[in-house]
């Protein structure tokens, strides 16, 4: 990982921008059962902005919801 003189970090294994219409989402089907799966890449509509994200995590209500399921509230 290098890091720029603003200080943002890059990555050499970054995913390149898809030209196939798809992308990579992780989705929630159930207690303990997370998939990567290829879905339709959105549009944007007016007055909208697509990112695509360096980092991401998981809060601890997203933990508990896999690990316990949503049944169970």
């Amino acid at each position: 990982m290098a890091t720029t003189q603003d200080g943002d970090h890059e990555h050499a294994n970054r995913s390149a921008p898809t030209t196939s219409g798809t992308m990579k989402a992780c989705r929630f089907h159930g207690k303990e059962d997370l998939r990567v799966e290829d879905v339709p890449e959105p549009t944007c509509g007016k007055g909208q902005v697509k990112v695509r994200p360096a980092w991401c995590g998981i809060c601890g209500s997203d933990l508990h919801e896999y690990m316990v399921s949503p049944e169970h509230h």
